[in-house]
């Protein structure tokens, strides 16, 4: 169960005299990200718990939405990356099958390879702000919809942001389910939405018009069917 970071240069030439230096900060991260206990076996890592961790990082550069999209890789499955001023910020993804017997590796590993100078130039242009931790509670809401075996979910982070609810702070997949009793090329996906308003408990009927929306984007967009 490890979790590791590492600071490093990668050094490239275009000839005689001609070299580069990059600065990296990557991430490594296999097995549990916590232990078992009374409460429950403790969870295993993986891409979306990656994923997480990438993205609060971000944050403290300025990019409180990031807009992943895939990417290929040749030495990583279900390659992510974030896309600041038409370069590449961060690329992350599960370590593939090839690489990991290259060292003797018998369990996932999940990586992330940020580019460091990149993101000390977007932090240099950030002011960080520290605010009063929130009196009220989030509140959480669960949605299970039936969507193309295709469809990233990327796109469905995407359509969610695209209607701006200012009371939302997170969306998170946590289950897929596939079988033939779902349709052809079709997958079953989990999905929990934080809400969260600093001044006062949100009511039912202020949670349901924002899950309103969000299911009815998440229909027109991605032709998802919502099980209920």
């Amino acid at each position: 169960d490890l979790r590791f970071f590492e600071f490093g240069k990668t050094y490239h030439t275009k000839g005689s005299g001609n070299y580069e230096e990059h600065e990296h900060l990557c991430l490594y991260v296999t097995g549990q990200t916590n232990e078992d206990s009374w409460k429950g076996k403790g969870n295993p890592a993986d891409l979306y718990y990656l994923k997480g961790v990438v993205a609060r990082i971000l944050q403290v550069t300025g990019v409180d939405q990031p807009a992943w999209q895939t990417a290929g890789n040749s030495k990583l499955d279900n390659t992510l990356e974030v896309i600041v001023n038409k370069k590449p910020v961060v690329k992350l993804g599960a370590v593939n099958a090839k690489e990991l017997k290259r060292f003797d590796i018998r369990q996932p590993v999940y990586y992330a390879d940020f580019d460091w100078q990149l993101m000390m130039n977007l932090i240099s242009k950030e002011v960080l702000k520290v605010a009063e931790l929130p009196k009220q509670l989030p509140v959480r809401r669960d949605l299970a919809m039936i969507v193309p075996k295709t469809l990233p979910f990327a796109d469905v982070e995407s359509t969610v942001k695209k209607v701006k609810l200012d009371k939302l702070q997170g969306i998170q997949l946590f289950d897929i389910f596939e079988s033939e009793k779902l349709g052809a090329n079709k997958k079953s996906l989990a999905l929990s939405f934080t809400f969260l308003d600093r001044e006062k408990t949100p009511t039912d009927k202020e949670i349901d018009a924002m899950m309103n929306k969000i299911m009815t984007a998440l229909e027109t967009e991605l032709q998802a069917e919502i099980r209920k």
